[in-house]
């Protein structure tokens, strides 16, 4: 998945769940903007990324820059 972090879950949670989905984002502020809980470190966005999808199992990948 190359979907740009959203707060407001935009995700297909039904069509992935029980899937394995690999999250390339990398929290960008200039793109994605400020979040708060990103910001402060309370949360990584693949944290963020799982509680969007409860039902599918996120791993991380392709994370550098």
């Amino acid at each position: 998945m190359a979907v740009q972090l959203k707060l407001i879950n935009n995700m297909p949670v039904e069509a992935l769940a029980g899937k394995i989905v690999l999250d390339t984002n990398n929290y960008m502020i200039w793109r994605d903007g400020h979040y708060p809980i990103g910001d402060s470190g309370e949360k990584m966005e693949h944290e963020l990324r799982q509680e969007q999808l409860p039902t599918s199992k996120v791993v991380k990948a392709f994370t550098h820059i």
